[in-house]
């Protein structure tokens, strides 16, 4: 079960309706699969649909790109699964869809995050260094000590 979200053509916005879609794809879950998989449900060419993961946590946005193909052990490269790393599609996840056909003043293919997520994101980062300043200022210093040998007169 997968959240999608259209972006507004020519905006750093989605439209306030998500649909909710059951993808079970036969031959695996591959970049590829989801690509066209979401091309028919959104009825966006394959060619102009761009898609993204939503990383709520981090309030960004992972592209998933087909070019994303990690060479296996044998030298022959390795299929990608989006439920392991790097993506770990779970259900209950939000996709962002980009039709990037459509304007052209969107020069941006791979940008999915909204003013939103940017403001979220820097309040993320200032909460982020108040911790590794607190972390910093509870360390305390210890004095150094001198070292002091006595050596007895041997004679």
């Amino acid at each position: 079960l997968l959240k999608i979200k259209r972006r507004i053509p020519g905006k750093r916005l989605y439209s306030a309706d998500e649909e909710e879609v059951i993808f079970e794809p036969s031959e695996g879950a591959t970049p590829n699969s989801l690509r066209q998989f979401l091309s028919r449900v959104c009825d966006i060419p394959l060619d102009r649909l761009n898609i993204a993961k939503y990383l709520r946590q981090k309030y960004d946005w992972l592209v998933i790109s087909d070019t994303f193909n990690h060479q296996g052990k044998k030298g022959g490269k390795k299929k990608v699964n989006l439920r392991q790393a790097p993506f770990h599609l779970q259900d209950g996840d939000i996709i962002g869809v980009k039709d990037c056909g459509r304007i052209e003043g969107d020069s941006n293919k791979d940008d999915f995050s909204t003013p939103d997520d940017d403001i979220a994101k820097k309040q993320l980062q200032q909460v982020e260094e108040e911790r590794k300043q607190r972390k910093r200022e509870r360390r305390t210093k210890r004095p150094e000590v001198p070292l002091v040998i006595h050596v007895d007169e041997f004679r």
